[in-house]
């Protein structure tokens, strides 16, 4: 009953009239009137003051106003949650996701996750790797998405979705597009790299190539998305590491050529989809469910 008076409280100041109010929640106005004096006797001071036509929230109405949406918002969310639960084809489903995983991954993923499944409610947070890994430490995703060549957690699962070669992407007009190849990473040394930003398991997976090698890279620029890297290639600003299939389309159409290094030959980059060892939402659960059934059929 507590709860219902506060979510009537709320009601009536989201509304601004009694009568609004008592529509919006489908009862009268008398019986929203009597509810709120309960309310107000049980904790023995008035909520609001009328103000000729308008009813004005008195300091203790505006402190039970606030604590009142706290509370109905709570409700709600665990209302959501429980429903997800039990209701995997319903609720809300919160993925992390790197921006290049963004833009490589999830379109074609979540396109047919959302038409079988219109009913869950799909949010994305972006960010780097190790903080998408943070947020689902954290709870404040449900799955997340990361690119790396190994990935190891204390309980965190990783599944991996698909693996990538990684090969060297120059400019068609550059001298290395016409080279001997496999080219070793030796070879590049002196060149104008256009590297991921540190702080990424991308970005710490190249180090070590370069560290393993005995190369220092000249870095020309750093940046946060695979796109912007192809373009400042495409442009002739430098070289980089890209996986293999995120050219396909640039070496196709002659604006990119893909270079085979030695270093890189067994090198797989693989993409993983993390959860924790048990899933709260149903919702959660039956994505990975639909994300591993989709890429086992690719």
């Amino acid at each position: 009953m507590l709860y219902e008076q506060l979510e009537m409280l709320v009601a009536i100041v989201e509304e601004g009239s009694m009568n609004r109010a008592a529509d919006r929640l489908h009862i009268t106005q008398p019986t929203l009137s009597r509810a709120i004096k309960k309310l107000e006797e049980r904790f023995g001071t008035a909520f609001f003051e009328r103000r000729g036509k308008h009813l004005v929230l008195t300091p203790a109405g505006r402190r039970a106003y606030q604590t009142a949406v706290e509370v109905v918002g709570a409700v709600r969310r665990l209302t959501d949650e429980l429903v997800a639960m039990e209701t995997p084809t319903r609720g809300p489903l919160t993925l992390g996701a790197g921006l290049t995983t963004l833009q490589h991954v999830l379109p074609p993923l979540l396109a047919p996750f959302t038409r079988q499944y219109p009913e869950i409610d799909v949010n994305v947070k972006t960010g780097r790797a190790h903080e998408m890994v943070m947020a689902l430490e954290n709870g404040e995703v449900d799955l997340a998405f990361i690119a790396a060549d190994q990935f190891h957690h204390p309980y965190l699962e990783a599944l991996p979705l698909e693996t990538e070669s990684i090969i060297l992407a120059v400019p068609a007009h550059h001298p290395l597009a016409h080279a001997p190849s496999p080219l070793s990473v030796s070879a590049l040394d002196g060149q104008p790299f256009l590297l991921f930003s540190p702080g990424t398991y991308y970005r710490d997976f190249l180090d070590r190539i370069f560290s393993e090698s005995g190369v220092r890279p000249h870095i020309r620029l750093e940046v946060d998305s695979f796109t912007t890297l192809k373009k400042m290639v495409e442009a002739g600003l430098g070289v980089t590491f890209l996986p293999e299939s995120y050219v396909q389309d640039d070496v196709a159409a002659g604006r990119i050529v893909a270079v085979p290094v030695q270093e890189l030959a067994s090198v797989r980059f693989v993409t993983y989809l993390l959860s924790p060892p048990y899933l709260q939402r149903g919702t959660a659960r039956l994505f990975r469910q639909f994300t591993r059934e989709y890429y086992a059929l690719r």
